[in-house]
């Protein structure tokens, strides 16, 4: 197999470490350059102690990611931060691929909007996507199969996150001591994902995002009044028969079992005309680094799974 080179923006961020970490077994790219801000004139070992042995990378100044050769660019930066480097790529003549995991190409034309249960042929071959968000992963998952049928007029969702959604530099609301222990509601009815959601999903979604007090993962639950009877198993089966990252399970799924992979696990229980559809997905995974993959993989010709066939920690 080819192995293809690729360019990181961003690598001492959670995302960008993630994306490290996968990429180590992944038999289709390379990482050869390293891109950053804070980071720029360090190692991603000194940095990371962990890839001491994996990685011998120099972390380049962001300003120069423009001149990259690399075959494609991954960028894995804080929202509001990509759009200009992906313009100076671009004006630059780059010529490879793009995937942007920030916010600020997903309602931007020039780009395809990479959840690949829902646009995997337009991801053949595209030259550059726009990474779904984390909640909004979850929440398309597990909404889409039943407004796209028309079978909802509306969904309703509780969604727990874990601390490393909210990235590397901590907060007084986002460290561990205001988390363990905790459970807190914030941006209800307003999460930023809504807008992107609203793109995809043919109903209104009212979403209350909850802080978890762990690291990774998102756990969601979405409740719904069916308006007609329906075959639901058949639904999500049809549905997600042919996407490999998607696990369908009886009930609502756990967690554990989806951290540190890229797999989404969707499960459902219905009691009259009421149903509840859980979706257990790990933030970084499926909801960041290992959806960029996936993405890359389709636009480079590579099975979607190349890569990504990780076990998760059992313990």
């Amino acid at each position: 197999m080819k192995r293809h080179t690729v360019a990181l923006a961003g690598a001492s961020g959670y995302t960008g470490m993630e994306v490290l970490r996968i990429a180590i077994s992944h038999p289709g790219i390379s990482i050869t350059e390293l891109y950053g801000a804070s980071s720029a004139g360090k190692t991603i070992q000194e940095l990371v102690p962990a890839f001491e042995g994996y990685y011998d990378l120099f972390i380049h100044h962001m300003s120069s990611i423009a001149d990259t050769k690399a075959d494609a660019v991954i960028m894995a930066l804080p929202h509001g931060e990509s759009a200009a480097l992906v313009d100076a790529l671009l004006a630059n003549g780059y010529k490879g691929k793009i995937v942007d995991i920030g916010s600020d190409h997903r309602s931007d034309c020039r780009a395809i909007y990479g959840l690949v249960e829902a646009f995997r042929d337009s991801l053949l071959g595209a030259d550059f996507v726009a990474n779904p968000g984390c909640f909004a992963t979850a929440i398309q998952l597990g909404v889409k199969p039943l407004s796209d049928a028309g079978l909802i007029d509306q969904a309703f969702v509780t969604g727990v996150t874990g601390s490393s959604g909210s990235g590397a530099t901590p907060s007084s609301t986002t460290h561990s001591s205001s988390r363990i222990g905790n459970l807190k509601a914030y941006k209800v009815f307003e999460h930023q994902h809504l807008d992107e959601i609203r793109h995809t999903v043919g109903v209104p979604v009212h979403f209350v995002p909850v802080s978890g007090p762990f690291v990774r993962g998102i756990w969601i639950t979405i409740q719904a009044t069916l308006n007609q009877e329906a075959d639901v198993d058949a639904l999500f089966a049809n549905a997600y028969g042919s996407s490999p990252m998607v696990r369908l399970r009886q009930g609502l799924p756990e967690l554990k079992p989806v951290i540190g992979t890229n797999f989404a696990d969707i499960g459902w229980v219905v009691q009259g005309n009421h149903i509840v559809v859980g979706v257990a997905i790990d933030n970084l995974g499926k909801g960041a680094a290992g959806q960029a993959l996936q993405n890359l993989n389709l636009m480079l010709g590579l099975p979607e799974t190349t890569g990504l066939l990780t076990p998760p920690q059992l313990l």
